[in-house]
């Protein structure tokens, strides 16, 4: 009798040692997510700079914003904090991704083709009160 009550004693305490070694290798849902966006956000910008799309000044600014928020990330990784903080690093995230979508979508609409001359023109001009507006150097009117 007092063989099986040492028996079950030490398997739950072997199971509860096994839990908490398989808990501390995984990695918390919140970060894989933050470090998925922050990768994909880094790879849009590159392509957006290699294809055109965008500017150096707006890599720059979106390579910038990004770098606050991977700072913000390795703060929040290196402790345990609550939830509500990862939702707001994870809004950020979504919020420069969204940013990012407008730019590259805007100056892929600019770039449809047109005639030739005027075309050009156009689109010359339109970047640079898009890039003059990004850059609050022109009012937004």
């Amino acid at each position: 009798m007092k063989k099986a009550i040492l028996l079950t004693v030490l398997m739950g305490f072997g199971l509860a040692l096994f839990s908490g070694c398989a808990s501390i290798q995984t990695w918390p849902d919140n970060q894989r997510s933050a470090e998925n966006k922050m990768v994909v956000i880094q790879e849009k910008i590159g392509d957006g700079l290699k294809t055109g799309a965008l500017t150096t000044d707006q890599s720059q600014m979106f390579l910038t914003t990004l770098k606050g928020i991977r700072t913000d990330y390795e703060v929040l990784r290196d402790r345990s904090v609550q939830r509500e903080e990862w939702d707001i690093l994870l809004g950020r995230l979504d919020t420069l991704g969204d940013e990012i979508n407008r730019a590259l979508a805007r100056t892929t609409r600019i770039e449809e083709p047109r005639n030739a001359r005027n075309g050009d023109r156009i689109v010359t001009l339109q970047r640079r009160i898009d890039d003059g507006r990004i850059n609050r150097r022109l009012p937004l009117t």
